[in-house]
């Protein structure tokens, strides 16, 4: 048996989950999963990626052709153990338990294992909420929680510089002998490490990814040559302190919007090292969350 048993933090969004708005001090929120109700105790968890795959056919022709592939709602499995003092007792607990997760609200969990990742869920279902026996005064348990973008990621990059420390890195499962993440740029060619499991796409509204550019002088540019993908503008309102959230290119210090500037159609960055060209500002700063399949 592992001695070091795994905790779980969770916080509930009673508005639903609106991630743009999950900043620095509402993860403080986060309260211990066994806090719910006395006597529980939380066991494991259970959660694997799905991927939803997109073929063709064409008429008159064998197989199928792949498209492309997408992460799909997933399901979170909470495996709990609670005990009581007698019937009356149980059906208090349980209430307690049931009040909590029934709701109409979004949570966050984190685990003790890699608690600056997180996965944004949804509740479905309770199993097996009974005594195990008559004598025993226990109840195993199963509280499923849909995971409804399939994946689970950390908190935004200038977040995790702000709290940096050796616990961070060893969740983002940075290679061992590598010093500490930067994610500033200069003008030219940057070397950009970004961790996690799969590609972020800045055009996926499910993920927070902003690139931030200071003194912009009438166009900028910035390439991934190892996405073949980038981000460019140009014109009089191309100029000072700019940023792209998502694709919306705004000015930083009035959020004037700044669209008409730019015709960037995505911007991908790859999971481990990416080779990003900068043009058009003093500096740039990638402020992302990164992407993990599972736990």
């Amino acid at each position: 048996m592992l001695k070091d048993r795994m905790h779980l933090w969770i916080v509930g969004f009673m508005r639903g989950l609106d991630l743009a708005d999950i900043r620095d001090g509402q993860w403080t929120e986060m309260r211990d999963v066994e806090s719910i109700a006395p006597g529980l105790r939380f066991l494991d968890i259970q959660t694997e990626p799905v991927m939803q795959n997109t073929y063709t056919n064409d008429p008159a022709v064998d197989g199928s052709r792949f498209e492309y592939s997408t992460y799909q709602k997933s399901t979170v499995t909470l495996k709990f153990w609670i005990t009581f003092d007698n019937y009356a007792d149980f059906i208090d607990k349980k209430h307690d338990v049931q009040r909590y997760f029934a709701q109409k609200a979004g949570f966050a969990i984190a685990t003790s294992y890699r608690p600056w990742v997180h996965a944004f869920c949804y509740f479905n279902s309770f199993e097996n909420f009974e005594p195990t026996n008559n004598s025993a005064h226990t109840c195993l348990f199963n509280v499923k929680l849909d995971n409804a973008w399939g994946c689970w990621y950390s908190e935004t990059s200038s977040n995790l510089i702000k709290h940096w420390n050796t616990g961070i890195k060893e969740d983002l499962q940075l290679p061992v002998r590598m010093g500490d993440p930067n994610w500033d740029m200069r003008p030219g060619t940057n070397h950009v490490y970004i961790p996690g499991d799969t590609m972020i796409q800045m055009s996926n509204p499910q993920v927070i990814c902003h690139i931030e550019m200071a003194d912009c002088s009438g166009s900028v540019l910035i390439t991934n040559e190892d996405t073949g993908t980038e981000l460019s503008a140009s014109g009089d309102g191309v100029a000072g302190n700019l940023i792209w959230r998502g694709l919306d290119l705004r000015n930083m210090d009035d959020n004037t919007p700044l669209n008409q500037y730019s015709s960037s159609a995505d911007f991908w960055l790859n999971p481990g090292w990416n080779t990003i060209s900068v043009s058009g500002c003093s500096n740039a700063f990638i402020d992302t969350q990164f992407i993990f399949v599972t736990i």
